[in-house]
């Protein structure tokens, strides 16, 4: 007996520890206890608990309780249920109540029922409670349940107090999880390389089966063989790979590392590994890492480093035999040109001696006639001159400067200045202070053209007036632009007029080679600017170039 009091005194003491972390189920007597004998203490401690089982029972047996609650007998008869219960069997109370709790399991779960009962009848728990789970049979289908049993030693009766939760949330959710599982190994099995995961600093948790697929390895060796991936490194590469490794190990983050492995048919393939490294919440350092095999794409890098070379040299020799060929071309352009001026400089020389040496004698008709033909003779060694310098500017070196823009205009006008003075013309010039990126020389010959045109294409007995002006067309262009009140351009011919040998005007009309607007647009272009027009026949044309802005600097 005082084995058997003891022992109840223990087990009273645990539940009493168990009741009061319970503040709802916490009694007042509990506060009242006083310093007594040995004996009437444990009497107190046994009663406190038999209250708080009560308490707890009580509520459990509630009809408002949502927790399905029973009370079995250690036979496994039904002695209570409250209304969660029966809701959950489905069933009439004198239906459920005084029945035998196996009739509404599955037949495959009454062993385990059995066991359970046993356990319970026992004393054998974990904490005081037994669970277990079986399918419990409701009045349409069967059910996943978990029972939870206070044990009869706890309770210190045959009654056992049992709570049935409905574990089919539960279960749909682990049935979720497996299907998310599987379809996630379905990823990784799809995904074009090796999916790895691993603790630091290199034991392996997981590698995707991709591994033999890709590099002939089974994933079971990878995962017990130590130091198998090291091993396989190649050898060349083995020292750098392991020191990056480690070095991104260390570090939080992703990193990327490329290198040669030895596959498992003799062969070496390249891999590009990717690894994202992380800190658990017990502080482990966590890898998980992806393997591409980039074999075909490191080939196709070299095949293109080697056909990049090829072309490199092909391109050196193409470009020396084009300077070669230019060369020869301009040697044999110069040739023929001196050649042409020679005799054309003769004709010229000769149409003016025989005019000075007949005078008076020769006829009105013969006196045309040679005067068209020095007059030819000269157009057409102004033209192989033209012709010359056009064929210069594709080949000219260009050294960039900044230019002030009134600098350049004013040696246009001192150079046309006996021009102007001859035609009585009238040349405005905005003043400006504008710089721009050029050529001085160039710049200059670019705007001697425009306005000797504007000087030159006017109707018969008109004053030309010609008007310069230079603004910022945005932040960083200057825009110069050449108006005059000469014939204009039909719209037809303004998109023409900058080719070679392009004329709006007939020679007759107006002397020229054709070339001058050629070699504006071909001077414009080198110095990374842009040329038009604007015109109206009958009232004049505005010429304009475009280059870019230069910083206050004076040349």
């Amino acid at each position: 007996m005082r084995t058997k009091q003891r022992s109840n005194g223990q087990t009273t003491a645990r539940q009493r520890g168990r009741g009061r972390s319970r503040k709802a189920l916490s009694i007042s007597s509990s506060a009242r206890l006083r310093i007594v004998a040995p004996a009437e203490k444990i009497r107190l401690l046994e009663a406190e608990a038999a209250a708080l089982r009560r308490q707890l029972q009580t509520q459990l047996s509630s009809d408002v309780h949502p927790v399905p609650y029973i009370e079995l007998r250690t036979s496994g008869l039904i002695t209570a249920a409250n209304s969660s219960a029966i809701r959950l069997f489905g069933r009439d109370p004198h239906d459920v109540v005084n029945k035998p709790l196996h009739q509404f399991v599955a037949a495959s779960d009454r062993v385990a029922l059995a066991r359970h009962v046993r356990q319970c009848a026992l004393g054998v728990s974990v904490e005081g409670y037994v669970q277990t789970e079986v399918n419990i049979r409701t009045r349409h289908n069967w059910v996943p349940a978990r029972l939870i049993t206070a044990v009869a030693s706890a309770t210190g009766s045959n009654i056992l107090h049992t709570a049935i939760i409905d574990m089919s949330d539960c279960h749909a959710s682990q049935q979720g999880l497996a299907l998310e599982d599987k379809n996630f190994q379905h990823l990784l099995e799809s995904i074009e390389g090796i999916v790895w995961e691993a603790e630091y600093p290199l034991k392996l948790l997981y590698v995707s089966a991709q591994v033999e697929r890709v590099l002939g390895y089974p994933a079971e060796i990878w995962m017990a063989t130590a130091r198998f991936w090291e091993d396989h490194i190649h050898v060349e590469d083995r020292e750098r790979v392991l020191k990056e490794r480690d070095a991104a190990f260390r570090r939080i983050g992703s990193h990327v590392i490329e290198y040669r492995f030895h596959t498992a048919h003799n062969g070496v393939a390249w891999l590009q590994y990717s690894v994202w490294v992380t800190r658990t919440s017990q502080g482990h350092t966590r890898i998980q890492g992806l393997l591409i095999n980039i074999t075909a794409l490191k080939h196709a890098e070299l095949d293109l480093r080697r056909l990049n070379g090829q072309l490199s040299r092909q391109s050196e020799e193409h470009k020396r035999h084009l300077e070669q060929t230019i060369q020869s071309v301009e040697t044999f352009c110069y040739g023929i040109a001196h050649e042409l001026r020679a005799p054309v400089r003769a004709l010229n020389g000769f149409g003016d001696i025989v005019l000075q040496e007949l005078g008076s004698l020769a006829s009105e008709t013969a006196t045309h006639h040679l005067k068209r033909i020095t007059a030819a003779a000269t157009r057409m060694d102004r033209l192989i001159e033209d012709l010359l310098a056009y064929g210069r500017l594709h080949h000219a070196d260009l050294l960039i400067l900044p230019v002030r823009v009134s600098h350049a205009i004013g040696r246009v006008l001192e150079a046309l200045a006996s021009e102007v003075e001859a035609r009585n013309a009238v040349v405005r010039v905005q003043p400006t202070s504008e710089r721009v990126y050029a050529h001085p020389m160039l710049l200059s010959q670019a705007l001697e053209n425009l306005i000797a045109n504007a000087l030159k294409f006017v109707q018969s007995g008109k004053t030309p007036e010609v008007a310069v002006s230079t603004w910022r067309a945005d932040g960083n262009r200057i825009r110069i632009v050449i108006r005059d009140n000469g014939v204009g351009i039909d719209p037809a011919w303004q998109h023409k007029i900058f080719g070679v040998f392009q004329r709006a005007h007939s020679a007759d009309e107006f002397p020229g080679t054709g070339i001058g607007l050629a070699m504006v647009k071909r001077i414009v272009d080198l110095l990374n600017g842009e040329v038009g027009v604007t015109s109206v026949p009958g009232k004049g044309s505005s010429f304009w170039l475009e280059l870019p802005v230069a910083p206050p600097i004076d040349l």
